[in-house]
């Protein structure tokens, strides 16, 4: 009983405690004069406040943009294939063949989500390297 109340209150901390330590956001008061679209980076909100976007001409950032949701696609599949390598182990009765396969599918979905993530931390270097 203790170990399920201690799981409870961890798991309640887990969830709760990044709530409190997020930061706080601040509204920015404009000074007479200054213009917002000197304080806008982001091209989709400048161009929401009336601001003149500068149209990127080059094609890299949509090559990033469709990796990247290649690789959220293989993470998401790789989350698939363990949670299916869960399953299959869990109800495989002890069959030998059934949990060496079961075994294999997380240990391969486990190198997906790796791999995934790898590939994602080098395309997001390398754009970031690029552009800033």
């Amino acid at each position: 009983m203790k170990k399920w109340l201690l799981g409870v209150i961890m798991m309640a901390l887990a969830m709760v405690l990044p709530l409190g330590l997020s930061g706080v956001c601040w509204a920015d008061t404009l000074n007479p004069g200054m213009d917002i679209c000197d304080d806008l980076t982001d091209d989709e909100l400048r161009e929401a406040a009336g601001c003149d976007v500068e149209e990127n001409k080059t094609l890299m950032p949509i090559a990033v943009n469709i990796i990247q949701v290649v690789l959220s696609i293989v993470g998401i599949m790789a989350v698939a294939v363990i949670i299916y390598g869960g399953f299959t182990y869990m109800t495989s009765l002890g069959d030998a063949s059934k949990v060496q396969r079961a075994k294999n599918a997380i240990l391969y979905g486990v190198v997906g989500m790796v791999v995934a993530l790898l590939a994602f931390t080098v395309v997001h270097f390398v754009s970031q390297s690029i552009w800033g």
